[in-house]
Parts: C-alpha cells; sequence; structure tokens
C-alpha cells in the first residue's frame, strides 16, 4: 500500500489483528482514534472540533506519516485530499481523513488475508 514501510505495516497489523473484533471498515477507523470529538450543549451541536484522544498514539503517528506519503505517491488519495482543501479545510484534518482511509484500506486487506488463510 502506499505510504506504508516495513515499520508502519507492522504497526498497523499488529494493532488491527484480529480483524474478526471489528463488524466493518468504520468500526476499525473508529478504532484508530482519527474521528473528531463532538461537543453538545443547549440543543448546539459542534463538530469539527480535534481529533479524539482514544487510540492507540503509536498507530496514530505512524498512519499520519503513511498518509504525507500516501498523498504523495496515490493518485485516488492525492484527489481526496485536493477536494478536502479546495473545501477549505485545514492540512492536519485532511491528513488525519487520510489516514483513517488508509487504515480502512489496511483492515480490508488484513480480513481478505485472514479469509483466505482459513480455506
Amino acid at each position: 500500500m502506499p505510504g506504508f514501510g516495513n515499520v508502519v505495516s507492522v504497526t498497523v497489523a499488529s494493532t488491527l489483528m484480529p480483524v474478526e473484533r471489528f463488524g466493518n471498515s468504520k468500526k476499525c477507523g473508529a478504532f484508530t482514534g482519527y474521528t473528531s470529538r463532538q461537543k453538545a450543549s443547549a440543543g448546539r451541536q459542534i463538530d469539527g472540533l480535534k481529533i479524539t484522544k482514544t487510540g492507540n498514539c503509536r498507530l496514530k503517528r505512524d498512519l499520519a506519516l503513511a498518509a504525507d506519503r500516501a498523498m504523495r505517491c496515490d493518485p485516488e488519495l492525492a484527489a481526496f485530499a485536493i477536494r478536502l482543501l479546495n473545501a477549505g479545510k485545514h492540512y492536519n484534518k485532511v491528513r488525519v481523513a487520510v489516514g483513517r482511509k488508509l487504515a480502512e484500506r489496511a483492515y480490508s486487506l488484513l480480513k481478505r488475508f485472514a479469509r483466505s488463510e482459513t480455506h
């Protein structure tokens, strides 16, 4: 996968395994901690705050580094990042969004690999 080197792939695989504990890729993305906080008070909902403090900090760091690399190498992720930047999103938020997409892709690959091993 673009952006994943030897160290990052080991960190991601060891953190996400066993993949059976996640119902789908969205739940795996949420497990990484790359979700923005929400604040609700008096019927008002405030979205788009900083990311949550939950999740493995090493996994978050490695996914952020992988996202930086993937935005330069993968045309699909580059187009996604450019679209978010043109919409006025800050670079760090774009990097988090790309990192979450990378985590969901890694989940799909690990799940496919685990399924092929059992057959």
